[in-house]
């Protein structure tokens, strides 16, 4: 069975990376003024003045027309097709393509909620790629791909909460805002970004994130991980967290990618997240 996997650029995987793992990626669109721009294509310099402006920025997700473009065009090729889409609290994207399928009844189309956006939607896409080449039955693939949502983890390292909290998408983010000073906010993020803790620098949030990693691998008695880092501006920041994420735990496969212009908006621009996959 051979299967095409779709997703969306809030992941920030396009290029070199999504087309290794034969992955398409449909644009969500930033608007700005009276203008419409691809997350593709929108320099990320445009996007961080913009931010470092404080002028008004909005997302919306992929067209009626970009789904059923991709849709058709990937089953002409495929038998299945899969759309990995972002979080539907932070997006309608999956209401969207849901909607868009069922226009297209003769083709076979698998809808799945990721549960979660940027870093951790983008490995989730990554390991839906990666189990899909095998030659399991629809049904098959269905239940592992289910199975795997209790695997990824993401946790986002965040100076504010301001952007999610103005948009309603961060639980208790009025409290962790009051008792945020000169500190780095944890955020754990699935479904809804949920504060899990805080600390001082870069170096303590990683520490914390690598304590919890530890965990995970131990609890779920794991072979190996597969790490995904996500940063925003900063370049030795994101090589140094590879670095150390290398030498605790010689992952399987680690990845490295700039924040996407859309996800900035959630982020920041100095925030950074790392995504992780126990397999066992």
């Amino acid at each position: 069975m051979k299967v095409q996997v779709i997703t969306d650029s809030d992941t920030g995987l396009q290029g070199k990376l999504a087309d290794e793992h034969g992955i398409i990626v449909l644009p969500h669109y930033l608007i700005h003024g009276d203008r419409s721009y691809s997350d593709l294509e929108l320099p990320r310099q445009q996007m961080i003045d913009w931010l470092k402006n404080d002028e008004q920025v909005t997302t919306t997700h992929p067209t009626v027309h970009d789904y059923a473009s991709a849709f058709e065009e990937a089953a002409s090729s495929s038998d299945v097709v899969i759309y990995v889409s972002i979080s539907t609290q932070y997006s309608n994207a999956y209401d969207v393509a849901c909607a868009v399928r069922e226009k297209l009844p003769k083709l076979q189309i698998a809808i799945i909620d990721s549960q979660r956006a940027a870093g951790g939607h983008a490995l989730f896409a990554l390991e839906v790629a990666r189990i899909s080449r095998g030659n399991d039955s629809l049904n098959v693939l269905m239940r592992k791909i289910e199975g795997m949502q209790g695997r990824v983890t993401e946790v986002m390292v965040l100076d504010s909460l301001r952007q999610l909290s103005r948009e309603g998408r961060a639980r208790n983010a009025e409290g962790a805002m009051k008792s945020l000073v000169s500190t780095k906010l944890l955020v754990a993020n699935r479904g809804m970004a949920t504060p899990i803790g805080k600390a001082r620098t870069n170096a303590q949030a990683l520490d914390a994130i690598i304590e919890q990693i530890k965990k995970d691998l131990a609890r779920s008695d794991a072979s190996e991980v597969r790490v995904l880092i996500e940063y925003g501006t900063d370049d030795d920041l994101a090589a140094r967290v590879k670095e150390r994420l290398i030498e605790q735990f010689s992952p399987a496969a680690v990845w490295v990618l700039p924040t996407a212009p859309s996800a900035m908006l959630r982020m920041g621009i100095s925030g950074w997240s790392v995504s992780w996959s126990v397999v066992s």
